[in-house]
């Protein structure tokens, strides 16, 4: 049997340490594309929900919410009224005069507003008599829709992330435990900033 010499068996172990980190963060990756999926279904079905009890108050017309941070591409659908396209002839009628979209047209395909993964924007539902002679200038300010940055509590959780990388540090430091190695250690302390880094993060953002 050849013997390694100490340099080979450090190479061979962080070899088989890289090759180990790689399947556990494919793993992750699967387990938390699962959990982000089952967030979003809980997002759609919270929308879903939104609508129908806006429509039993007769509250026909939406105010989209406008922040300073909004990506690029939702900028012109912000801050702006949009209509149920089950709304009754009246209000239809109305928003035709207006040129308003419908609510449905909006969060589907292309713009996906509010629906799409992470959007923080939200709708206000209004009754036609509160928005009929009222500019969206007004309404805005009235139901203070506007603000410097979306709404956190809509976006997927920063806690995912989080927990992914604190499992992944008690692993690390468990291998450690058994394995001690240079590599091992920058592996540990690279993942110790990661999890400082999002908890900040969460910290400073979240709003939940």
């Amino acid at each position: 049997m050849v013997k390694l010499s100490h340099r080979a068996k450090a190479m061979n172990e962080d070899l088989l340490l890289a090759l180990f980190l790689k399947a556990n963060d494919k793993a992750k990756m699967i387990i938390n594309h699962e959990l982000i999926k089952k967030a979003e279904q809980r997002k759609q079905e919270t929308i879903e929900n939104f609508i129908d009890k806006s429509r039993e108050r007769g509250e026909w017309v939406y105010l989209a919410s406008s922040h300073d941070d909004c990506a690029e591409d939702h900028k012109d659908w912000q801050g702006k009224l949009y209509v149920d396209e089950k709304a009754p002839k009246d209000v239809i009628e109305w928003a035709h005069s207006k040129g308003l979209y419908t609510l449905q047209w909006v969060m589907g395909k292309p713009v996906w507003f509010i629906t799409r993964p992470n959007c923080r924007h939200y709708f206000v539902s209004l009754p036609l008599d509160k928005v009929k002679d009222k500019s969206v200038k007004k309404l805005v300010k009235k139901y203070k829709t506007h603000s410097i940055e979306g709404n956190y509590e809509l976006q997927t959780p920063k806690k995912l992330i989080i927990a992914e990388y604190e499992d992944r540090l008690k692993m690390l430091r468990a291998l450690y435990r058994e394995h001690q190695s240079q590599a091992l250690r920058n592996k540990i302390l690279k993942t110790e900033l990661l999890v400082e880094k999002w908890k900040d993060y969460h910290y400073n953002n979240s709003r939940l």
